[in-house]
């Protein structure tokens, strides 16, 4: 707690710089994003006025952590530089004292940025990804490159990978009343156009075969395009993303992905004892399987990203505390150099290290290649690092 009179007046001190230089950064990030929203979406005023707000929480995961670095570089290196610190201990005064008001300033931070980040945050980014327009064509192969399928009302297509707008191992299913009617499978696809005006996405497939209730139809197939017919405001993405997603959205998606996987287990064993039986469809059942397989993929995929999300946002938020206990060992000792130049001094580490870090950690994990926990390695090595700069401040 920070009880005694001089430990209220840095804390205040703390938070006046920690909300001026939030102010300043936010700013300078806020300019930024509708910048390039504007010059990549062609966004009109009225929508620019409509971004404006909504961009705002969306940067403070990036600036919080940075101003709370600043807030401690500049207030005990202003301390230093005036030998306040000097005079304190000089007192009698422990230095862990001092540093209980920056304690407490990144653990209200850390704690307000953690509840923004729970509902608000994710709540403004879909509000913006439903409010700015996409192009067509952009928002077709978008979807099929994050969720790997489309979902349509008569026609479903599944692809293995998006290169611009050529598809890789693309499935077009059109659906039937008694399960698909139609079946196509290519090594390559091309989307064409996507027209809105007649709600038709064409994709063109040079070589493909096809499996269907007319027999005229079925085989190897050249030169194959494919209208794929689509109702009004379906083409909307209504996949959230995980980075998009509340707290109660990720858990309701959670146990959507189990189900999903537990019904989809219980297909591909029935089709396994089908192919063991020597169902005559073999080919038909070899398709069914590869989708069903492709599924399950897909929601170990999902679940990894919803499980790496979880990890990375509170870690983001408690980077606040680390940056600090960093921050105030760095701000005393370059107390003869500028404030400019101690903040430099401090944050260059964090950008060369600790993002980088943060990053790595938390694209293995999405990726399956370590642990969801490795999103954790930044902070661990930051903890690391401030605790050691702490102890070697506290032995002068």
């Amino acid at each position: 707690m920070i009880g005694t009179t001089l430990q209220r007046m840095i804390f205040w001190e703390l938070a006046r710089v920690f909300l001026l230089a939030l102010v300043a950064l936010s700013g300078l990030f806020l300019l930024g994003g509708v910048v390039q929203e504007a010059s990549q979406r062609g966004l009109t005023p009225s929508q620019i006025f409509y971004v404006v707000p909504l961009l705002i929480p969306n940067t403070l995961p990036y600036t919080v952590p940075a101003t709370v670095l600043f807030a401690c570089c500049i207030v005990y290196g202003r301390m230093a530089h005036d030998h306040e610190i000097t005079a304190l201990r000089a007192a009698g005064v422990h230095l862990g004292r001092l540093l209980a008001p920056a304690v407490v300033l990144s653990v209200l931070v850390t704690a307000g940025l953690t509840s923004l980040q729970h509902d608000v945050i994710p709540r403004t980014r879909q509000m913006l990804a439903d409010r700015v327009l996409h192009d067509a064509d952009e928002l077709v192969c978008g979807m099929l490159k994050r969720h790997g399928c489309l979902k349509l009302p008569d026609y479903s297509v599944f692809v293995r990978e998006v290169r611009g707008k050529v598809f890789i191992d693309p499935i077009v299913k059109q659906r039937s009343k008694d399960g698909y009617s139609v079946i196509a499978h290519a090594k390559e696809a091309r989307l064409i156009g996507t027209d809105l005006v007649n709600e038709k996405i064409s994709i063109f497939m040079p070589h493909c075969t096809i499996i269907g209730d007319d027999a005229k139809g079925n085989g190897s197939v050249q030169n194959e395009t494919f209208p794929i017919a689509f109702q009004s405001g379906a083409l909307k993405d209504t996949a959230v993303r995980p980075m998009n997603m509340t707290r109660q959205q990720i858990a309701a998606k959670w146990d959507d992905l189990r189900a999903i996987r537990e019904q989809r287990q219980d297909k591909l064993d029935e089709i396994h004892q089908q192919l063991a039986a020597g169902n005559p469809e073999r080919e038909y059942l070899t398709m069914l399987q590869r989708d069903n397989e492709f599924h399950i993929k897909e929601t170990y995929r999902v679940e990894r990203a919803l499980r790496a999300e979880s990890h990375l946002r509170p870690a983001i938020a408690l980077g606040g505390l680390f940056f600090a206990l960093m921050a105030v060992p760095v701000g005393i000792r370059f107390h003869r150099a500028d404030y400019l130049s101690t903040f430099v001094s401090c944050f260059l580490p964090v950008v060369m290290i600790y993002y980088p870090l943060l990053l790595a950690g938390t694209n293995f994990a999405r990726e399956g290649r370590l642990p969801a926990i490795s999103v954790w390695i930044a902070d661990i090595a930051a903890g690391i690092a401030g605790t050691y700069m702490l102890r070697r401040l506290f032995r002068r």
